[in-house]
C-alpha cells in the first residue's frame, strides 16, 4: 500500500498517465521514489478516502480524465472565494520548501521530500530565500505565518541579522518569547510584534478617557466571530487556525486581541484564568477571567458562534461602550452616569494596520531602543497571561 497510515508515511514510487490511457507509470526519475511524512491531519483525510478502495486504483480519477488544469482550476476557485492569492499546486509545492528551508530545515531533507535527483537542484531552485535572509539590502523581516511557526522564522531572521516585526500572537508561549528577546538583545537588534489595537489614535484616546469613569469595576469585552472555517472543522477538515499542533485556537487568534487591549488599558492582573469549549483538543471558544482586585475583566473569544461586537467598560461615574471588534476600535462611546452617550473617533480613514506600520518603522528608523524595550515588555506580559490561561485550561501545545 502506497499508505503506512501507522507510521503516518506516503510512499511515492509511480506516476498516473493522465495524458494518455490512464494507468500507473514509473516515477520520472529514480531519486522521485521516496517516502514522504505525513502529518495526522492527511492521515485521517486520506484514510476515509482510501476505505474500501482496491489498492490497484487510483483516488481521485474517475470516468472523465483529471489533468493538471483541472486540479489547478479548482483551487483557483476555492482561493477567489476565500478571499486570498490565486495559486497552482505546483506553487504550493514552493511554498512548503520555500518554508521548510527558512525555518531551518537540511537542504538535504528538503531535496529528499521533493524527490530531487540532487541538492544542487533544490539549492538553485530555492536560493531566493537563503539569499533574502543573506541580503544586505533588507534589514527587517515581517514574519506572517502559522502561529506555530513565529518563533522560528523569528530567530532564524535574527541570527541572519535582521530585525524582525512578528504577527500577533508573537510566539506560542512565554518561553520562546524570552529567547527571542535574549537574542535580539545580544544580536543589538528591534524585535517588536504587529498587532494594530496597540496603536490606533482611538487606543491612546481611550487610555485617557477611561481616567474620567471613577472607579473602575467591570470590564466586558466579547469578540465572537463565527469563523468560515468551523463548518470544514467539524467535518475533520482542519486549518492553522484550529489546529493545536498550529497553536491555533479562539483565544490565541481572537482572545489575545481583548488582553492586548485590557492591559494596554489596565496593566497586568494579579490572576487570571480561562474557561474554554475545547472540541478536538482545541478551544473553539472560551471565556477569560482577569482579576485586578479592585476591578473584574471578563474576555469572551469564539470562533464557534456570534453574537453583535461589544465591548464595554464600566466605572462607578460612568462607562464606555465599544461597538466593533476589539481589533479595530473604529469608534466608542462613552457616558456618565444618567447622561447621554458621546461618540469618539480619532483613527483616520487608513487601513487598520497603517498606525502600527508607521510608529514600527519610525522606530527602527530612529533606533529607539527605548522604546522597543516597552513595547516588548508588554508583549511580554501579554505572552505570560496567554501562556498560564492556556496551561491552567488544559490547552497544550507541542511547543509548551
Amino acid at each position: 500500500a502506497d499508505f503506512d497510515f501507522a507510521r503516518q508515511t506516503l510512499s511515492v514510487s509511480k506516476t498516473w498517465d493522465y495524458k494518455g490511457d490512464g494507468g500507473f507509470l514509473p516515477t520520472k526519475n529514480k531519486s522521485s521514489v521516496r517516502k514522504i511524512q505525513i502529518d495526522w491531519q492527511i492521515v485521517v483525510k486520506f484514510s476515509e478516502l482510501v476505505k474500501n478502495l482496491p489498492e490497484d486504483k487510483p483516488i481521485f480519477v474517475g470516468e472523465e480524465k483529471i489533468y493538471n488544469s483541472t486540479v489547478n482550476d479548482v483551487l483557483a476557485r476555492h482561493c477567489k472565494e476565500c478571499g486570498i492569492s490565486v495559486i497552482s499546486i505546483h506553487g504550493l509545492r514552493h511554498t512548503h520548501a520555500s518554508l521548510l528551508l527558512f525555518a531551518g530545515v537540511s537542504i538535504a531533507s528538503v531535496a529528499r521530500r521533493l524527490g530531487h535527483a540532487s541538492m544542487t537542484t533544490t539549492q538553485k531552485t530555492y536560493l531566493h530565500i537563503i539569499q533574502e535572509l543573506e541580503n544586505k539590502d533588507i534589514d527587517t523581516i515581517y514574519v506572517a505565518v502559522p502561529n506555530d511557526l513565529h518563533f522560528i522564522m523569528s530567530k532564524k531572521a535574527l541570527l541572519a541579522g535582521k530585525n524582525v516585526i512578528c504577527e500577533k500572537p508573537f510566539t506560542t508561549n512565554l518561553k520562546e518569547a524570552l529567547e527571542l528577546k535574549e537574542i535580539a538583545e545580544k544580536e543589538d537588534l528591534f524585535l517588536l510584534e504587529a498587532i494594530p489595537n496597540r496603536f490606533f489614535p482611538n487606543t491612546y484616546l481611550l487610555k485617557e478617557k477611561v481616567k474620567e469613569l471613577g472607579n473602575i469595576r467591570v470590564i466586558n469585552f466579547n469578540f465572537s466571530q463565527y469563523s468560515s472555517r468551523y463548518d470544514r472543522f467539524k467535518k475533520g477538515d482542519i486549518a492553522p487556525a484550529f489546529d493545536p499542533n498550529h497553536s491555533g485556537g479562539s483565544l490565541m487568534d481572537l482572545g489575545v486581541y481583548n488582553i492586548n487591549l485590557v492591559m494596554e488599558l489596565f496593566g497586568k492582573p494579579e490572576n487570571v484564568d480561562y474557561y474554554p469549549n475545547i472540541e478536538r483538543g482545541i478551544d473553539t471558544s472560551g471565556v477569560l477571567v482577569m482579576d485586578y482586585g479592585y476591578m473584574k475583566a471578563v474576555c469572551v473569544a469564539a470562533k464557534d458562534c456570534q453574537a453583535p461586537l461589544s465591548s464595554t467598560i464600566q466605572g462607578d461615574e460612568g462607562y464606555i461602550v465599544m461597538r466593533s471588534p476589539s481589533s479595530q476600535i473604529t469608534e466608542f462611546q462613552m457616558a456618565f452616569n444618567k447622561q447621554k452617550e458621546v461618540t469618539y473617533n480619532e483613527n483616520g480613514p487608513h487601513n487598520r494596520m497603517y498606525y502600527e506600520f508607521v510608529e514600527l518603522k519610525k522606530i527602527i528608523e530612529t533606533n529607539d531602543k527605548e522604546k522597543m524595550a516597552a513595547l516588548l515588555q508588554d508583549t511580554l506580559d501579554v505572552m505570560e497571561v496567554l501562556t498560564e490561561a492556556r496551561k491552567k485550561a488544559g490547552v497544550i501545545f507541542p511547543a509548551d
